[in-house]
């Protein structure tokens, strides 16, 4: 059986990601990896749990905690804390820890099973001004760039690294 291990898996995005690939892969076992620390994750519980999610609690910033969870074919790295104004007032040590090395241990984690990753990153990474003039069309569940428009760094594929 195929086991993908979603860290972050209580939050926003890992919890829906969750509950889709559980919907599109029911055969497989989906795995919700989370510290519970924001608050109102745990209010995502029972969501999981209802669509057969299982849940795992566990910090990415310590590496047994993720190799308690066993075998994994693919993780898709949620966890993050997002707000850079999270390292205002008490320095950048906390951000450091979960975006950069807990990236490391997913990263690490996978590598020794020989698992896919996928990393999601924050939602700061390109400038707000510029994604906003791309020429977005209403699709029937989201956003969606046109199929015969692109440019440098975009097209109906996604953004890329390219974009400036």
């Amino acid at each position: 059986m195929n086991v993908t291990v979603i860290t972050g898996g209580a939050g926003f995005v890992g919890s829906w990601l969750g509950i889709l690939r559980k919907r599109d892969f029911p055969g497989e076992r989906v795995v919700a990896f989370d510290d519970l620390s924001r608050a109102g994750s745990e209010l995502n519980l029972p969501r999981l749990a209802a669509a057969g999610v299982e849940f795992a609690r566990g910090d990415v910033r310590r590496p047994e905690d993720l190799e308690a969870l066993g075998h994994a074919d693919l993780v898709i790295d949620c966890a993050a804390e997002p707000s850079v104004k999270a390292g205002y007032g008490g320095g950048a040590r906390a951000l450091i820890d979960i975006n950069l090395g807990g990236t490391l241990n997913c990263l690490e984690f996978a590598r020794a099973r020989g698992a896919r990753l996928v990393f999601l990153s924050t939602s700061r990474v390109y400038p707000i001004a510029a994604m906003r003039d791309l020429p977005f069309e209403e699709g029937a569940t989201r956003l969606e760039l046109p199929g015969a428009a692109s440019g440098t760094g975009w097209s109906a594929r996604g953004i890329s690294a390219d974009f400036p």
